[in-house]
């Protein structure tokens, strides 16, 4: 995934480390990002960048909780869009990004516990 996913933004959050104002803005700027698959199939792709910004995200708000900044997480499946002919693969790859957002925000739990 990493050679599709740009590199230029995990750069940047390296440069902009321990500057909390610019890792805000920075922080504004990749839940601002959308994404576009146009011919999403199983959308592994839409589900490998949601994971990546994810990642980033995570990276983010570890570095802003160090210098005691709190920072709601932001991105969200809402940003992902992808085009594909198949009604029955956009219903489960719809269901799968949401389910995707539940496992990263900690509303799912394994194991069947609520």
């Amino acid at each position: 995934m990493r050679p599709l996913f740009p590199d230029a933004l995990t750069r940047e959050f390296e440069e902009l480390s321990r500057v909390p104002e610019k890792l805000m803005e920075f922080h504004d700027k990749i839940s601002r990002l959308k994404f576009l698959d146009p011919a999403c199939g199983n959308g592994n792709f839409l589900h490998a960048c949601l994971r990546e910004l994810k990642a980033l995200e995570n990276d983010l708000a570890r570095e802003l909780s160090l210098m005691e900044v709190r920072s709601p997480r932001k991105a969200s499946p809402s940003r992902f869009y992808g085009i594909e002919l198949d009604e029955e693969a956009v219903k489960i790859r719809r269901d799968g990004l949401l389910a995707r957002e539940g496992f990263f925000s900690g509303s799912f739990r394994r194991g069947g516990g609520a």
